[in-house]
């Protein structure tokens, strides 16, 4: 994290029209096998808040953590959290919706997370019923049309953060009309040739921190003319500031003995 902390304040600083988006999963859950995933978590949270990041919706690696540590989380994270399908008790929890003006270009985010992946999370064995059973994920077509209906009509391109596999961000994309930007989480793969899905543009973004992923986009008469991806390796050799290096060899430390204690019995 902190490697890709030291190579998106570069970009931001090279060209301030950036738009930074996460669309969730950036942590770990819990597992008495592998302890630390909180620790990890919340380290991640606070990292992309210092990378300036705009806008970011819950995969279910932050759901799953339950209410109060999500709140933490987006103390932590210091950026605003955004989900047009995410409610407790029948209440929305994040702002639907947000604006952006991006040198000059008026984008509005939105995110959704799909029902689907909390079922997997909890299979995986790492949460119990209830932190499950707390969230509503409300239908994620049904509740993103009118809203990227809305910024259709005020913004030059809408962004869509989408947790949910390819062939469901697919369907939503074939459904929801006005999707500028469809921006993919939840083990979405990675790789670009122009893909789109329907009229939207789509970044998939990798998985495991491996990548910093960028798509420039090319904007003209309120519209997204062309795009093109761009995706950068985290090799050991990638350049970053010695302060940035140092935290994560710190952070790194500190979790591999607490994995390792928990190994051996200690």
């Amino acid at each position: 994290m902190a490697r890709r902390a030291s190579v998106y304040k570069k970009i931001r600083a090279a060209n301030p029209a950036v738009l930074t988006v996460d669309a969730g999963d950036f942590g770990q859950l819990d597992n008495p096998r592998v302890p630390g995933g909180w620790k990890v978590t919340s380290y991640a949270a606070k990292t992309l808040g210092e990378i300036g990041c705009d806008a970011w919706t819950p995969g279910e690696r932050e759901l799953l953590q339950g209410p109060l540590r999500l709140k933490t989380l987006v103390s932590d994270f210091g950026v605003p959290a955004v989900s047009a399908n995410i409610r407790i008790d029948g209440k929305r929890l994040f702002k639907e919706k947000l604006i952006r003006n991006i040198g000059g270009i008026k984008v509005g985010i939105t995110g959704v997370t799909g029902p689907e992946v909390l079922l997997s999370g909890k299979e995986a064995g790492v949460a119990g019923d209830d932190a499950a059973a707390i969230w509503e994920l409300a239908d994620p077509v049904r509740t993103l049309t009118p809203i990227v209906a809305s910024l259709s009509k005020s913004c030059d391109v809408v962004v869509v953060l989408a947790h949910m596999a390819p062939p469901e961000a697919r369907h939503l994309a074939e459904s929801v009309p006005g999707i500028d930007v469809l921006v993919v989480g939840h083990v979405p793969g990675s790789g670009y040739d122009g893909e789109r899905y329907a009229d939207s543009w789509v970044m998939r973004t990798g998985q495991r921190g491996q990548l910093v992923s960028r798509l420039e986009l090319t904007v003209a008469d309120r519209a997204v003319t062309a795009a093109t991806a761009v995706f950068e390796d985290l090799t050991p050799n990638l350049p970053h500031e010695a302060d940035l290096q140092t935290r994560i060899a710190l952070f790194d430390a500190e979790i591999k003995a607490l994995r390792e204690k928990v190994r051996t019995g200690g």
